[in-house]
């Protein structure tokens, strides 16, 4: 059976920073199916990330990792988290309140954990950059099955 990590950001496709965050994941889990959500959110803007999730989450494979990043402060960015939930999925984000909604639509949060051991993350990750840095491989991990 596929494994499949969803990906939704307010990263655009102006730039490289989307691209590497692909990069990261296919470099960490090549075996795993990325499905593109939105990366259009409007920049920094949780409320439309998170009602944009929530309605996605319904038509997506269950169970499957779901990563979010929509920081609206990324010089000093919201802890990262990790949540399963009821149907088995697990969303990485921020802990900024944009994955909550999309737990309910998934039967509701299960456990959760800080994303606090820098073993799991790039090498020398940046504070402005988290998305590439921790988010990214914490849910590409996951996603293959590894230990986090």
């Amino acid at each position: 059976m596929p494994v499949f990590l969803t990906f939704l950001s307010d990263l655009g496709h102006e730039d490289a920073f989307l691209g590497l965050c692909r990069g990261v994941i296919a470099r960490l889990a090549p075996e795993v199916r990325v499905l593109d959500v939105l990366h259009l959110v409007a920049a920094r803007d949780i409320e439309h990330g998170a009602g944009v999730l929530a309605s996605a989450v319904p038509y997506l494979p269950a169970p499957a990792v779901h990563l979010a990043v929509v920081d609206p402060f990324r010089s000093c960015p919201a802890r990262g988290i990790a949540v399963r939930t009821a149907d088995g999925s697990t969303f990485v984000a921020p802990d900024n309140g944009l994955t909550s909604q999309a737990w309910d639509t998934a039967g509701g949060a299960v456990s959760a954990y800080e994303l606090d051991d820098p073993s799991l993350w790039l090498p020398d990750a940046a504070r402005t950059f988290r998305a590439r840095d921790v988010f990214a491989p914490v849910a590409a991990r996951l996603a293959a099955g590894l230990p986090v």
